[in-house]
């Protein structure tokens, strides 16, 4: 027979097991080759990129992406292969050559890679055509769908290249594999014992505190500036957190859980239940061969999530600070009244009078050489640190406008203080010396701090103060410069760019225009295309990692199929076996989960902490919780489809 023939047979005859693998390698290729023809599609990125910063983007994730495919599908050949020594084994006494053995591996390789290659090629060129599809859409992109080719044959070629240097690589990787092995290990390695793994307390222990340390660490960096990564520095820490982590998450697998188990083992009543008894001795003895697995997976769960988590608190922290950086649907400065009556009736043209509201204020502006003053970065457009002043009553009517609850009634020389950032450490209490022209100074005393604010950022200086009606009054009177703002509310507005593209021209280099859709879709032009790469990469890791849970499930079921005679020769039944195989999967699936999620929500306590705190710091949660559910929903398919293949298994025994 025919070493092709023999390679077809084989597969023929496991297709089962084979089955998940195939699919598995196909969404990569087909989720890769989406990525080569997206990052290679000129009308795209003419649209989406002027600076050249998505070009390289989609390089440096192109390399990341290559390096991930290459690395799972050498696990996978390196698992089948071990998984059939016995077989190659039995191959070599029959008088196969090692060479033989090598090219029959890899024709199986070129089969399962090649369909898998051009199933992918054909569902990514639809994955690509229906991302396309999906940014015309929502960035309004101008696109023409029909310029956009079903196969682009650059994407095809690299994507074809990228394969057979892959394949190339795993023919290399058994040659070097086989070439070690002698025919007798062959035939023993699936029936090789494990050695029983002794946990040391000691390591234990240290594998908790490791972990504990790191995460408090990572959570010192909320503390403001009395945090030891702003007294130590960032970078210090950063990298003291990283290797308490990691080597925590190293102990912690390896001593700390086989340690807590053994716990267990000593306390007859937890220990001695129909399940527990058979799944907590086989976790422990399977804990050597698991933990390394284990471990990668925690590291890349936490990666993966944090990289996704951080991509999303990025587009969600700047969604939600452009209402406060922008907080009518247009604004505008109204000291020119010309000008602003022009633009009044630019907009009336556009909208009835009853769709919008205009709200104009007169700020005053005042200098302070107070101490601790709030940083801004505006404060560099203007004359130096100055606050903005406006009265209780109009702050109320902007308020009311912005459908928000407004500040509390004022006392003649208080003050509400609008705060950029949520983590500043102004509070009640502060006092303010306002500089007036006659060289005098107006104490202010804030009464409390809000983060809802009346007025874009660029006409409010360091900050804006709200002040009673009374001595906004007696400010006025005492010749303090003013500055007009003119702000429009109104929902139709909002979505209107072609008003705002139309003011332009009569606010052409003047910073202190704003419009809400515009900033809107400048945002999502720039930021997009970030979540689409990350999508592309979070997407092929969780698959990969899922599919290496599901192989070595799988694997561990077969290795037991004796054990599951025993245990039926014993009276159990197949609905006990299920249970039994459902917890000691769950074990396996839960350990990267829960782990890889705790790492990720710190780091992203540490990535909020980098990022200009213009928001409550309560939204890192949403965009976090997301990511993992997604994450979470990834593996408890895989869960599923792991725990019916291991059942099939057991109902065989």
């Amino acid at each position: 027979m025919k070493l092709f023939d023999l390679a077809c047979k084989n597969l023929k005859k496991n297709y089962r097991f084979y089955l998940l693998y195939f699919l598995s390698v196909t969404l990569v290729l087909a989720v890769y080759s989406c990525f080569k023809a997206f990052s290679m599609n000129t009308l795209v990125m003419e649209k989406i990129s002027e600076d050249g910063r998505v070009e390289t983007m989609t390089s440096v994730v192109s390399v990341l992406l290559m390096a991930f495919v290459l690395f799972y599908m050498a696990y996978s050949n390196s698992f089948f292969t071990k998984r059939r020594m016995g077989e190659l084994g039995i191959y070599a006494l029959l008088g196969f050559r090692k060479t033989k053995i090598i090219k029959l591996l890899f024709f199986e390789n070129l089969l399962i890679i090649s369909v898998a290659l051009l199933s992918g090629l054909i569902i990514g060129s639809f994955f690509h055509k229906g991302v396309v599809l999906l940014l015309a859409v929502f960035l309004k992109l101008k696109i023409n769908l029909s310029e956009v080719p079903l196969f682009n044959p650059a994407a095809l070629s690299q994507t074809i290249l990228f394969v057979a240097a892959a394949l190339i690589f795993l023919l290399l990787s058994n040659g070097f594999f086989l070439k070690k092995a002698s025919i007798l290990s062959m035939v023993r390695l699936e029936k090789k014992s494990e050695k029983p793994l002794k946990p040391h307390p000691a390591s234990a222990v240290l594998g908790l505190a490791f972990l504990a340390s790191g995460y408090c660490l990572a959570f010192n960096i909320t503390a403001g500036t009395r945090s030891l990564w702003v007294s130590v520095g960032f970078l210090p820490m950063a990298g003291l957190t990283f290797l308490l982590v990691t080597a925590g998450t190293v102990l912690f697998i390896r001593s700390f859980l086989p340690f807590g188990v053994q716990s267990i083992r000593r306390h007859k009543k937890l220990f001695y239940r129909p399940d527990t008894i058979v799944v907590l001795p086989k976790f422990v003895h399977r804990i050597r061969s698991n933990a390394r697995m284990l471990i990668l997976l925690t590291l890349l769960s936490a990666a993966t999530l944090g990289i996704l988590g951080s991509t999303l608190c990025t587009y969600s922290f700047s969604e939600q600070g452009l209402s406060r950086i922008t907080p009518a649907a247009l604004e505008f400065p109204g000291d020119d009244p010309k000008r602003t009556q022009e633009a009044l009736s630019l907009i009336q043209r556009h909208h009835p009078a009853q769709d919008y509201q205009v709200i104009e204020t007169s700020l005053l502006i005042a200098a302070s050489d107070s101490p601790e003053l709030p940083d801004f970065e505006y404060t560099r457009k203007n004359n130096g640190p100055h606050f903005a002043i406006m009265s209780e009553t109009d702050y109320h009517q902007r308020m009311s406008a912005m459908k928000k609850a407004s500040a509390p009634s004022l006392a003649q020389n208080e003050a509400v203080l609008v705060r950029y950032l949520s983590g500043s450490s102004l509070s009640a209490g502060t006092a303010y010396d306002l500089a007036l022209p006659d060289g005098t100074s107006q104490r202010v005393h804030i009464a409390e701090t809000t983060l809802d604010n009346a007025t874009g950022f660029a006409n409010e200086g360091v900050g804006t103060l709200v002040i009673s009606d009374a001595l906004y009054s007696s400010l006025v009177q005492s010749g303090l410069e003013t500055a007009s703002v003119v702000s429009i509310f109104g929902d139709s507005l909002s979505e209107d760019s072609t008003t705002a593209e139309a003011l332009l021209p009569l606010f052409e280099d003047d910073y202190r225009f704003a419009s809400a859709c515009l900033k809107r879709d400048e945002f999502l032009i720039a930021s997009s295309p970030n979540l689409l790469l990350t999508a592309f990469g979070a997407f092929i890791f969780f698959i990969a990692m899922g599919c290496i849970l599901y192989f070595k499930s799988v694997s561990d079921t077969s290795y037991d199929i004796k054990d599951f005679e025993i245990l039926k020769k014993l009276g159990c039944q197949n609905k006990a076996l299920h249970r039994i195989i459902a917890k000691q999967n769950l074990i396996l699936f839960s350990i990267p989960c829960i782990l890889g999620g705790l790492h990720s929500f710190f780091a992203l306590q540490c990535y909020n902490a980098l990022m200009p705190q213009i928001i409550s710091s309560t939204a890192l949660l949403p965009p976090f919780m997301l990511s993992y559910a997604l994450y979470l929903l990834v593996f408890a398919l895989y869960y599923i489809i792991t725990q019916y293949a291991c059942c099939h298994i057991a109902d065989r025994a």
